[in-house]
């Protein structure tokens, strides 16, 4: 029997073979027609990713959700629902193009119940008993209770995502990340949205690690007139740091560049040192005097996901 959300107790799931289920056309919970049950091989979305059939009985909730659980955790295989600071959130393509909420390579979203209780109908094909004599079965969407309390749990069977990346990042044991898709260990979700990039050696030899600093430090960096080297190593810092945050506890500096006259390039080089990892120019805001509005676009920069941010022309103390 299915529940709703004021009942007590809800019915498990029990996985059946298609071939032992004998239904006549039902029907529809909406009044309108009937509709006929699936044949063995038929999936009921093309985007269903498992055959499990669910049969509900009379039984109690943990049961219940137990076996909802598993099926959706089989689902979520290779994971594209997360539980990320206490909310559920799907992975999706999309979005503005940054490094974090979202991006062409993925963009994070809440899950409402109503998006779970989808994912539930197809995880598996959900039947309840008739009620008439002959005990038939018929097919049902998920129970509204059973969705509340995965939602309650979600930190039980959802994988934890601290961020998505569009770009190779080090994670734990500053192992580089650079195989597309879920690191469970980093809690990562690696989102490419540019061509395949050449690997990188584990441990690269001298002349490797020297073409690498050339590229940065001549070729990249080479013509910023910095008014002494540590200006210069405080650009490569600003550049490398999005490739190493995961790794990093805590805040990361601020990243000041100033110079004493206009027209030097104090924004094209944060530009610069921007593009490798974000794959574009960072989002940007010219000086905001007043401080509630200041506070708010930082706010809304950090709900976006904005890996780097750039506060434009600043002539005060933020």
């Amino acid at each position: 029997m299915a529940t709703d959300d004021n009942s007590n107790s809800a019915t498990p799931t029990r996985v059946m073979p298609t071939q032992d289920l004998d239904l006549e056309p039902i029907d529809t919970c909406d009044g309108g027609g009937t509709v006929d049950p699936p044949p063995p091989s038929a999936s009921p979305c093309p985007d269903h990713r498992n055959d499990l059939q669910v049969c509900l009985t009379m039984k109690r909730l943990p049961e219940a959700v137990a076996e909802a659980q598993a099926a959706l955790v089989a689902y979520n295989a290779p994971p594209l629902i997360f539980q990320q600071d206490g909310e559920l959130v799907r992975l999706t393509p999309g979005g503005n193009g940054s490094s974090g909420a979202g991006g062409p390579g993925g963009a994070l979203v809440l899950v409402s119940p109503a998006d779970l209780r989808c994912d539930l109908a197809y995880a598996a094909r959900w039947y309840e008993r008739a009620g008439d004599d002959d005990g038939g079965l018929k097919p049902i969407f998920p129970p509204p209770l059973i969705v509340h309390d995965l939602m309650r749990r979600a930190a039980a069977w959802a994988p934890p995502l601290r961020g998505v990346v569009r770009f190779p990042v080090f994670g734990n044991g500053w192992r580089l990340l650079d195989a597309p898709g879920y690191h469970a260990d980093d809690g990562l979700y690696y989102a490419p949205d540019h061509a395949t990039l050449p690997p990188v050696p584990d441990a690269p030899d001298d002349a490797a690690v020297a073409a690498a600093r050339a590229l940065i430090c001549d070729d990249l960096l080479g013509q910023f007139p910095f008014a002494a080297d540590g200006h210069g190593a405080a650009a490569v810092a600003a550049l490398l740091v999005p490739f190493v945050r995961h790794r990093i506890e805590g805040a990361t500096p601020l990243h000041l560049f100033d110079s004493p006259q206009p027209g030097t390039g104090k924004t094209l080089l944060a530009d610069v040192v921007s593009i490798p990892a974000l794959g574009r120019e960072p989002a940007a805001n010219t000086e905001i005097a007043n401080g509630d509005e200041l506070r708010k676009w930082v706010t809304a920069m950090a709900l976006a996901g904005e890996g780097v941010v750039l506060i434009d022309n600043v002539n005060a103390r933020l």
